[in-house]
């Protein structure tokens, strides 16, 4: 029996003016996987998941999450729907507090099952319970990052996208943020992955696509981009 993508995107094209940012790409993200997007800085990687949520107007093609076309959704709707979307940089409220970021993160929820999933997420993240009341821009890189990630987890997403996720982190917190992805997904959650990072990104995914100048320029199993000595190459060789 075939199964349906959970988010399949059908020929999407972004332009910024005369820019075409993306160029006719066509993927999908299977329920229970992770899927990473490679390419180099200016390949058109967060304009496609800016269109993906809303946030970027499509120009043309289709975006269907669990089979509803939702090309042109607000991103709140979206949101409501079980698709989350976990910025470059984390973004977090730094003059709040964890708690209070987290609230926000379950704002489109019941209170009831709000107050559960933050429950949840201080035992997924026992970091966040030792410093639930201090201001999140008080935190480290490492512990922002736990919390943005957190927040997006708060409105029990379907689908989790995170954009560059270990960016600006030490290595041993890269090490916890990939681990922690891994874990999520064996926990049931669907990611979709745009990361710098190729070898981690790429041992802990299902599936992968390389983007180059706004178009996909190869996809398959993430083992076998591993084994691909000329991968490096093109993802290197593109321009910011």
């Amino acid at each position: 029996m075939t199964v349906s993508p959970m988010l399949q995107l059908d020929q999407i094209i972004v332009r910024y003016g005369a820019i075409m940012a993306v160029q006719g790409v066509s993927c999908e993200v299977r329920e229970g996987e992770i899927i990473v997007l490679l390419g180099a800085n200016g390949a058109g990687k967060s304009s496609l998941l800016r269109a993906i949520l809303g946030l970027t107007p499509v120009d043309s093609g289709r975006v269907w999450f669990q089979g509803q076309d939702v090309t042109g959704w607000r991103t709140e709707a979206l949101v409501r729907e079980g698709l989350t979307l976990t910025p470059e940089g984390r973004n977090v409220f730094q003059s709040l507090t964890v708690k209070e970021n987290l609230r926000l993160g379950g704002a489109t929820m019941a209170r009831e099952q709000a107050v559960e999933t933050l429950e949840r997420m201080l035992e997924q993240f026992p970091i966040l319970r030792e410093r639930y009341d201090q201001l999140a821009g008080t935190l480290s890189g490492g512990e922002q990052q736990m919390l943005a990630i957190a927040r997006s987890l708060m409105s029990s997403p379907k689908l989790l996208i995170l954009d560059e996720p270990s960016l600006g982190l030490a290595p041993v917190i890269i090490e916890e943020v990939f681990s922690l992805l891994s874990d999520l997904r064996d926990q049931g959650t669907t990611i979709m992955l745009v990361e710098q990072n190729v070898a981690q990104s790429l041992a802990i995914a299902d599936r992968a696509y390389l983007l180059e100048l706004g178009r996909i320029q190869r996809e398959g199993p993430a083992a076998s981009f591993l084994e691909d000595l000329n991968l490096h190459e093109i993802y290197l060789g593109g321009e910011g």
